[in-house]
């Protein structure tokens, strides 16, 4: 989860405002375009609303992985949201979303997208983690989390 502990690393995690899903999405959409390397080279926010309008990026139990693939060169590189009272977000079992792990997928790094999110599912399965997640105090308790589940 290469991807995720950069993330981490370069202060793309961010308690997301509201309970708003399209809301969380934009502002984590903004949130990759801001990297330099990315800029405005596509319009990130419209492209992940489409993928999200066809079907539901939700992987149940309190975690969504929204993405965008691109024909455009470059790495893997994600945002990360968490909501404390989480998101209405239609996620396959129901349940309300509080952590937003959105992905740039640029076409070379389909393989590492692929194994990143398998990672992310099993750490959040793994245990009661991603309820932990839901009732953490703070950023600061959901970032050492993640570490963990990066080093899983």
């Amino acid at each position: 989860m290469k991807s995720l502990l950069k993330a981490l690393k370069e202060n793309r995690l961010v308690e997301l405002p509201g309970t708003d899903k399209a809301g969380a999405l934009e502002f984590l959409a903004l949130l990759i375009e801001a990297i330099p390397d990315i800029g405005n080279k596509s319009d990130l926010v419209s492209t992940v609303m489409e993928r999200e309008a066809q079907s539901s990026t939700g992987m149940g139990r309190g975690v969504a992985c929204p993405h965008c693939r691109t024909a455009a060169e470059g790495e893997l590189l994600c945002a990360v949201g968490w909501s404390p009272s989480g998101l209405d977000y239609g996620a396959p079992d129901g349940k309300k979303v509080h952590l937003v792990v959105m992905y740039y997928v640029p076409d070379s790094q389909r393989n590492a997208y692929l194994k990143e999110i398998s990672g992310l599912a099993r750490a959040s399965s793994a245990d009661d983690s991603i309820e932990a997640v839901s009732s953490m105090p703070d950023i600061h308790s959901v970032r050492d989390k993640l570490l963990d589940w990066v080093s899983l």
